[in-house]
């Protein structure tokens, strides 16, 4: 999982990888 500390982009990220 790529995680990226940036504004809620790690939601973003996160949210895409798990789906």
């Amino acid at each position: 999982m790529i995680y990226i500390v940036k504004k809620g982009s790690i939601i973003f990220v996160g949210v895409k990888k798990q789906i």
